[in-house]
């Protein structure tokens, strides 16, 4: 005859409780990336944008799926179309947008795959929006701090003349795509890269900007990136902290100071 069973110790139903909160995790993360992989469109977001007279100032976008609208299916509602539509408005002059950014980039992917392309675009400003991946991939503080650092050092040995504004890594805490317990582990990963971001750029003197906590319903059809409502709110943001810059006002409100494009040709 078999006995009673073993009555499981505490220690072992917090084992298997947990295996089962990482099983489900993993699980809803490969869920979550086909559903991207769904809608991944691939945009393309260069352009000249403003119909107003004067030569363009250029405009390089750098980072990662956010900026490179991930999710969104028409260019002109994402981040780097709404960014540029709003600096022509508020310069009175055209912008010619250069999007290099690309999904998964992380910040030191930035630094060796973006940066070394600025030098034959001269832009006039540069903007990155990058960090999400770092988080996600549970990067240190302390690591990002360093990487941010040589980021924006390289951004300015490459660009020296271009105003710089640096875009913290959004806080995906409330990203509806995410489960529960994941979610919340991954909004204080953000936080923790978002800090050490705002460190590193206080440091190096560049501009840095944060977009706050978006509600569940403002995410795209993937449930984990923005939507067109928080892309343009992203561009709103950043608009007012070029705006304020005085290496822009320095740079692209005297329109003498607008760097001709690269090949010579008409913007």
């Amino acid at each position: 005859m078999t006995g009673p069973l073993p009555t499981p110790r505490p220690s072992q139903l917090l084992a298997g409780a947990a295996a089962g909160v990482v099983l489900h995790n993993g699980l809803s993360v490969l869920r979550l990336r086909r559903i991207a992989d769904r809608h991944d469109h691939r945009l393309v977001h260069d352009a000249v944008v403003g119909v107003r007279p004067g030569p363009p100032a250029h405009l390089a976008v750098l980072g990662d799926s956010a900026p490179a609208g991930m999710g969104l299916t028409d260019p002109a509602s994402a981040y780097p179309h709404q960014l540029a539509t709003r600096l022509a408005d508020a310069l009175a002059r055209p912008v010619r947008l250069t999007c290099l950014a690309r999904r998964g980039a992380g910040t030191r992917d930035v630094t060796a795959e973006q940066v070394p392309r600025l030098a034959g675009l001269r832009p006039d400003m540069v903007v990155i929006s990058v960090g999400a991946n770092d988080a996600l991939g549970r990067r240190r503080p302390r690591q990002v701090r360093a990487d941010t650092v040589a980021l924006l050092a390289a951004v300015r040995a490459a660009a020296p003349d271009a105003a710089m504004l640096l875009g913290g890594a959004p806080d995906l805490g409330h990203a509806p795509g995410l489960p529960r317990p994941l979610r919340g582990l991954v909004g204080v990963a953000c936080r923790a890269v978002a800090r050490a971001q705002a460190s590193a750029a206080a440091d190096l003197r560049v501009p840095f900007g944060l977009l706050p906590p978006q509600p569940p319903d403002s995410f795209g059809p993937d449930s984990f990136h923005g939507g067109p409502a928080t892309h343009a709110r992203a561009a709103e943001l950043t608009v007012a902290a070029l705006l304020s810059s005085s290496a822009l006002a320095t740079r692209v409100v005297d329109g003498s100071s607008v760097t001709p494009p690269a090949d010579g040709g008409p913007g």
